[in-house]
Parts: C-alpha cells; structure tokens; sequence
C-alpha cells in the first residue's frame, strides 16, 4: 500500500535552512509511513522551491530513503498549476490547451448536431431534460453520459508525442458502452456502468484511423473487460482490462476472472496473438521461479499478494507472459 497525494510545506529563510528542514520532514514522513505500513515511491515525488528571487546557482537536494527527488519549476495542486514565482502562467496556458480541444470538439460537432448537444460536448453538462444527452460521433456510434471530450484529445496529443497508433485505458469512469471519435482521426471504444450507477471503474481503447478501420469485431464485455479483434498483417486480440483490488469482495474478483477467461476462449478462436492490456492491480514480485516461464527477470519488486499470485496463475493457464518483466523499465 502506498502513501498517496502527500504535500509536505516547509519555510526557511534561506537554501541551507530550507534543506535541512524538509530532509527532516521528509525523513519523519517517511518514518510514520513505514509505521503504519506505507510506503512512499520517491520516483513520484517533486519538489517546487517558492521565492522571488530564485538563483539557478542555489542547489539543493531533498532526499527520501537515500533517493534525491527531482526538483520541477512548476506542478498541480488541487486542480491549480502553480510555479516557482506563484504566478499564473502555467495554470493559464494549461487551460488555454483544454479550451483549443474543446473549440475542435465544437467545430466537428455542430454543423450536425442541436444547440444542446453541442453545448453538452464542450460542457459535459446535464440539462433540465431529465439527464445527460448523447449524439452520434463521426465514428457511427451513439455515445451517452459524461462525455468530457477534451480529456480524451489531451490523451491523443501524448500519443502523437510518443507515436503511438494505440492505447488501452483504464479507470475511465465513463458510463454505458459506445464508440466515438475523439480527436485527429483517432477514435474510442469504451465500456463502462449503466448509466443510472455511480460512475467508477470503466475501460477503452483509443485507435488511430488507420487501425481503427481493421477492427473486425469488438465487444464491451463489462465495466472492467472491454476486447477488439483486428485484421492486421495477422489476426490480433485486444483486451483492456480494470481489475479489481486485494481489498475487493472475493465474489467480485472470482466474477472478473470468470468473464477474463471467457472473453480470452472467445479471442483465441479469432486470433493469432493476442495482448491483454490495463491495470491487473496486482503485484506479482520478481521471483522467476515461481511464473513457471510467465514472469521474465526484471520484475520491479519483490513483493507478491494475493492479486499477483491470482494473476499469475492465469498467465500459467493460458500460455501468457507478462510482458513487462521480460525488460527492463
């Protein structure tokens, strides 16, 4: 278990003084994680100085555990980017970016759709209609609930950043199932809850146009599995997946892997290769001998729970790697 969205604020009057006291809240932080069995990742820690007058020549050096944490001119914090000078720079030019997706999202839409719908893309409001409206996207599918489009294009700007043509999604929150263009030619199949549940789990796949079109089949199996077949140069299956946690009811991880199963019998009958992508929230340790040829020799840590000995059964039944312990990340 890790300790999440901690903030730790320190002054001082000068660099000497400000070190020394945040490397001694750092290290009584890390003290009561460990206490009370927590952990902090320093490889997910920032540190931000605030002054006036910040010299480049002022180096300082924040510690957790004998790890140095990067320092970063800039961060987010409640939702607000702030900088080294407090100004509004950042949290400005952030929102700037959201706007420009949005203002695309606007121009596709409304040559074809109501005043309300169009309102709803930009939005992703709920009116006094009894609920949120939907509309066909350039894809051809009817897309309902929060759709918060502009998320979904900041998403396809890292893939044009990393050249990446396809990308599996967990945790989206979006409700019902559908397929919608998002931005730049890529498109999205998601699957999620009924629409009168509470918006959690949630899964997709974001495909640029050329992959988009050889998808041969898909389906939303659920909340937590969603899978496509494509016709490339030989037959592929994806499956997305969200899985549930340690602390989840056992009756809901028995249901997941039960469905997981059925939908993997269903893809090896189609496929050729097939790739299980997401978040198995599974931690499957790093000892080789135990994956029986499943787990590869760089496995980030050591530690093994109950999710990770489930999970690595399943790559044992089913002929599966798990694909990022055979390199090193």
């Amino acid at each position: 278990m890790y300790a999440d969205d901690t903030t730790l604020n320190v002054a001082g009057d000068n660099e000497e003084e400000l070190e020394e006291r945040t490397n001694l809240g750092l290290l009584q932080l890390d003290k009561f994680f460990k206490d009370h069995c927590l952990r902090l990742n320093p490889t997910k820690c920032e540190a931000i100085k605030f002054s006036a007058g910040i010299r480049e020549d002022e180096e300082t050096e924040f510690t957790v555990d004998g790890h140095v944490l990067q320092e970063t001119s800039n961060s987010k914090f409640l939702g607000l980017t702030i900088d080294q000078r407090l100004s509004w720079k950042s949290h400005v030019d952030g929102i700037l970016k959201k706007l420009n997706s949005g203002l695309y999202s606007l121009r596709e839409t409304a040559p074809k759709e109501s005043f309300s719908t169009v309102l709803y893309v930009f939005w992703g409001a709920e009116f006094e209609s009894g609920g949120p409206v939907g509309f066909m996207g350039a894809a051809g599918g009817r897309v309902s609930g929060d759709l918060r489009v502009w998320k979904e294009c900041e998403v396809v700007d890292e893939l044009e950043k990393y050249k990446l043509k396809i990308l599996g999604l967990s945790e989206t929150k979006k409700k019902v199932r559908g397929e919608m263009a998002v931005d730049k030619g890529y498109s999205l199949l998601y699957s999620g809850v009924e629409m009168n549940s509470r918006a959690k789990e949630g899964v997709g796949i974001i495909f640029s146009g050329e992959y988009f079109k050889r998808i041969v089949s898909w389906n939303a199996v659920n909340s937590r599995i969603i899978s496509a077949n494509l016709d490339l140069e030989e037959k592929v299956s994806l499956i997305q997946i969200y899985a549930p946690t340690d602390d989840s009811a056992e009756l809901e991880r028995e249901t997941f892997y039960l469905a997981l199963q059925e939908t993997v019998d269903k893809a090896r009958q189609y496929a050729e290769h097939l790739i299980i992508m997401g978040d198995w929230n599974a931690r499957v340790g790093n000892d080789i001998t135990i994956g029986h040829g499943c787990l590869g020799k760089h496995g980030a840590e050591s530690v093994l729970n109950g999710s990770g000995k489930r999970m690595l059964q399943f790559c044992i039944d089913n002929d599966l790697l798990v694909g990022n312990s055979f390199y090193k990340n």
